[in-house]
């Protein structure tokens, strides 16, 4: 859940669900700006937008926060999201939609080769997502600007995942 902190900056915090201190604790706290977090479908890991590199780019890191931070390899990302598994990443890269594989070694994670999927010209209203997704990362639906022709087509974007060798 992000909150603004006294720098006006966003950070993560995460609130505990038992225990007699239910209290907001911080997960990622930093003079930089920390948002959209999503927790992975296994409960391991939280990506998210972070600012520090002085654009916004998508991390993960270890929900235990023993570990360390994970940079998706990426010119600029935001808006991380998993697909059901936990076996890939999709995120916004200006107007472009990317996936990236995700696999983990121990307590590692070992992002794949980022890939583009498609343009996707999101609006620039910046909600909590301008985009939704599948569990099973084939179909997308996206927050673009109203064309000016109401009657004008829209387009369902699919993702076929290949087959990889294990």
């Amino acid at each position: 859940m992000p909150s603004a902190t006294a720098d006006n900056h966003e950070d993560i915090y995460v609130l505990p669900l038992s225990g007699a201190d239910r209290k907001p604790v911080a997960f990622v706290a930093t003079p930089f700006q920390e948002d959209r977090a999503r927790m992975s479908p296994d409960g391991r890991w939280i990506a998210y937008r972070s600012n520090e590199t002085g654009r916004n780019e998508v991390y993960v890191r270890p929900f235990s926060r023993n570990g360390k931070q994970y940079q998706i390899p990426a010119a600029g990302g935001e808006e991380p999201q998993w697909r059901g598994d936990g076996k890939e990443l999709f995120y916004v890269a200006g107007p472009t939609v990317m996936a990236v594989e995700v696999h983990t070694k121990g307590a590692e994670l070992v992002p794949g080769i980022p890939q583009k999927l498609f343009d996707a010209h999101l609006t620039e209203v910046h909600s909590r997502s301008r985009l939704a997704i599948t569990k099973d990362g084939q179909k997308f639906l996206a927050l673009q600007s109203v064309n000016e022709d109401p009657r004008a087509p829209f387009t369902v974007h699919r993702h076929l995942k290949l087959a990889t060798a294990a």
